[in-house]
């Protein structure tokens, strides 16, 4: 006989004193031990998991009496998970009814039954684990409220579509699209992006959020259009071109102080008076209407009030205030305080460049070191005290400089620079070809390309051709001249008595007194009676009409002597010796 005992039974023989069996044999029994969880890992499985997908159980029930144990659930939580019968791995049989959202975890029920019938059972929980997947909500024409409560756990592509609509994004990254009309716009949690593409979207209020948040183009020619701005980290063209930000007819605050700005040509902050913070780097700010205040804050910034009384403040770096958008002439005059034009009442902090209209303008410094730049018209620039910097642009200008070391770029013919005696020491640099410099100007600096013919004036000069072959005149006074690259020449020809070039010693007469070669490789002499001597270099000297005495000295020389009973000694090295038809002179090596 067998007797089959069970975890638990409670069954007794009540009023039966002994048992017996013809065979003397009896057999117990004993059921399996409850299940235990022979897997360490974790009870968990991520919402929508395949199926067949592990879930950290594995039932193990040891039975006493060795027999094969079977598993089966005798709860699978809804259909959602399947036991191995002979291993007692739990696994997942229908991943789409696991939804984090719904529930967290879910409990299962584990029976091991012997050979005999025997049985044990365990209850096990399995925990669910949200994965983030990707919602979309997509609004109408009208006026929508779009909301990520539904899946709050989830990513959302928002879009707005038309209407002023108010849209709100999750914790995790959304891209939200507020379409066209005036949006509210909040990224809430999570690194979100906030996609704006043409010039119809309106103006957004944006909140980005904790999260590293962005604002970006999507197409060409984008005008990012903001009423309000914060918690957001970057706007970017996202690669196209012609992107702007802009703000609406109302007085608007937008601070882009802590937002990187890549590829972002301009903000604008249209009609209303504005308050426009920039960023940490090279931004260009305009007012518009009414009166603005805009301050630079980090980088090289241009500030362009527009119309009405600014206040231009252009915080930390070499700032630009501008006047590009005026449709008549500007008057500045910093040292008054009294400006006309688009500039009549604006006010500057921290501005060191001022740029002028397509229109005549005035500007007049003050004792600092201003910076002047005039853009088109015909320009009148005055530095006052101080180091200035005055560049007309286009137009025929007139660039007056005043006390202090003054710099003036010159780009067109005509254009006037006046300096005072004992002014300080001047500059004068030009992209023209040719350039004669003005009195009490001491400096001239070729900036362009091709040959330059640069002339002095009475001032202890110093010349400074570029890499073509220039042709540089000191005239009065100890001069500097120094060709730079190419095949230079220092002339003489305009000199009103002969000279003396002594290249060996530096010991130089006449208009060449006191005057250094840097770079030269040939000189011209006057109409008088003039005398080069040369050094080990390979020289080029030109005498020119009177009776000159030429001295090559070392080197392979070329000696022209040029009309007139000239002298020419070539010296040692390979020389050539040059008598013009007109030359009456003599030779010796």
């Amino acid at each position: 006989m067998v007797v089959n005992i069970a975890t638990g039974d409670t069954a007794n023989l009540s009023g039966i004193d002994r048992l017996q069996f013809d065979d003397g044999t009896v057999v117990l029994n004993a059921a399996p031990a409850a299940p235990a969880d022979a897997d360490p890992a974790a009870n968990m499985v991520a919402e929508n998991a395949t199926t067949g997908t592990v879930v950290g159980v594995t039932a193990l029930a040891a039975d006493p009496d060795g027999n094969v144990v079977i598993y089966s659930l005798t709860d699978d939580a809804g259909g959602r998970f399947a036991i191995d019968a002979a291993t007692g791995v739990v696994s997942v049989a229908n991943g789409s009814l696991l939804d984090y959202e719904a529930a967290t975890s879910h409990t299962i029920i584990v029976q091991a039954t012997d050979a005999g019938g025997l049985a044990t059972q365990q209850s096990f929980t399995i925990a669910v684990t949200n994965v983030v997947e990707v919602q979309t909500y997509t609004g109408t024409a009208g006026d929508d409220v779009g909301s990520t409560a539904a899946a709050p756990l989830d990513r959302w592509a928002m879009n707005g579509l038309g209407g002023n609509d108010t849209l709100t994004g999750s914790a995790q990254a959304d891209t939200l699209t507020g379409g066209a009309g005036d949006d509210v716009l909040d990224g809430g949690a999570g690194n979100d992006l906030f996609l704006v593409s043409g010039t119809g979207d309106g103006f957004d209020a944006v909140t980005g959020g904790s999260g590293s948040d962005t604002i970006q183009a999507g197409a060409d020619g984008t005008v990012i259009g903001l009423k309000s701005l914060s918690g957001v980290e970057a706007i970017s063209a996202g690669g196209h071109s012609g992107v702007g930000i802009a703000g609406s007819a109302l007085a608007d605050a937008l601070d882009f102080t802590g937002v990187a700005l890549s590829g972002i040509g301009q903000i604008d902050g249209g009609a209303g008076s504005d308050t426009i913070t920039g960023s940490s780097g090279a931004d260009r700010i305009l007012g518009g209407a009414s009166g603005d205040s805009l301050i630079g804050a980090g980088g090289n910034d241009t500030l362009d009030g527009g119309t009405g009384a600014d206040t231009l403040d252009g915080g930390a770096g070499s700032d630009t205030v501008s006047y590009a958008t005026a449709t008549a002439g500007v008057t500045l005059n910093l040292a008054t305080g009294v400006h006309g034009g688009d500039a009549a009442g604006d006010q500057f902090i921290g501005v060191e460049v001022f740029s002028g209209s397509t229109f005549n303008d005035s500007f007049t410094g003050d004792a600092g070191a201003n910076s002047f730049f005039g853009g088109g018209g015909a320009d009148t620039l005055s530095g006052g005290a101080g180091d200035d910097t005055l560049d007309g642009g286009a137009g025929v200008d007139s660039l007056i400089g005043g006390l202090g070391n003054d710099t003036f770029y010159v780009e067109t013919a005509g254009e006037a620079v006046v300096e005072a005696n004992n002014e300080g020491t001047d500059t004068v640099r030009t992209t023209l070809n040719a350039y004669s410099l003005t009195p009490y100007v001491e400096n001239l600096t070729f900036d362009g390309t091709g040959a330059f013919a640069g002339t002095g004036n009475a001032q202890n000069n110093r010349i400074t051709g570029g890499g073509g072959d220039d042709t540089l005149t000191g005239g009065g006074g100890a001069d500097t001249l120094d060709g730079g690259a190419g095949s230079d020449t220092a002339s003489y020809a305009s000199a009103t008595g002969n000279v003396t070039v002594n290249l060996a010693t530096g010991a130089n007469g006449g208009d060449a007194y006191g005057d250094q070669f840097v770079g030269i490789e040939a000189f011209i002499g006057t109409a008088f009676n003039d005398a080069f001597i040369g050094d080990d270099g390979g020289n080029r000297f030109m005498g020119g009409a009177g009776s000159d005495s030429l001295y090559g000295n070392g080197g392979d020389d070329t000696l022209i002597g040029g009309a007139g009973a000239d002298y020419i000694l070539a010296g040692a090295g390979n020389d050539v010796i040059d008598f013009a038809t007109d030359d009456d002179g003599s030779a010796e090596n």
